[in-house]
C-alpha cells in the first residue's frame, strides 16, 4: 500500500533532483488541458491530440506539462526562469520558453523517471522494484 503521508515523488537525472508534487485528480485534468494546450500552439492546423506524434516529442510535451505543473523544487537551476510578478517583485518560475537547448534529453529523462516513480506509487511498490508485502488476512 502507498503511503498516503508521502505527496512528493524525487526523480533524479545525473546530479540533479526534481522534486515533484503527487498530482491530483485536478492537477492531472490540469496537465491534461495544459498538454492539449501546448499541441494546438505547436500545430494550430492540428486537434491537439497525441495521435501521430514522434516519442521525443510526445516526452517532451509531456515532460514540459509536468515540470509546469507539479515541480516543487529542483536543484537544477536552468528549470526556473525570473520574470516580474503582479507585486512587482520577482516571481521565479519554469517558463517553457526559456529552457535551454540541453535540456532536451534530460526532459524526456526526467519525465520517464517521474512515470516510473508514479506508476509505483500508485501500485503501492516500494520503489526499489519490490513490491511491499501484503498484510496478513485472518483465514
Amino acid at each position: 500500500m502507498s503511503d498516503v503521508l508521502t505527496d512528493t515523488l524525487t526523480v533524479r537525472v545525473g546530479d540533479d533532483d526534481f522534486v515533484f508534487r503527487i498530482p491530483t485528480p485536478i492537477q492531472q485534468i490540469q496537465m491534461g488541458i495544459r498538454g492539449l494546450a501546448l499541441r494546438r500552439r505547436f500545430d494550430p492546423m492540428g486537434a491537439g491530440w497525441e495521435t501521430g506524434l514522434d516519442d521525443p516529442t510526445y516526452m517532451l510535451i509531456r515532460g514540459m506539462v509536468l515540470l509546469e505543473v507539479l515541480l516543487k523544487q529542483s536543484s537544477a537551476k536552468w528549470v526556473y526562469s525570473e520574470a516580474p510578478g503582479a507585486d512587482g517583485r520577482p516571481n521565479v518560475a519554469v517558463n517553457i520558453d526559456s529552457l535551454p537547448p540541453h535540456a532536451t534529453p534530460i526532459i524526456i529523462q526526467v519525465y520517464q523517471g517521474f512515470t516510473e516513480a508514479l506508476a509505483t506509487f500508485f501500485a503501492g511498490g516500494t520503489g526499489d522494484n519490490q513490491q511491499s508485502s501484503p498484510a496478513p488476512v485472518a483465514g
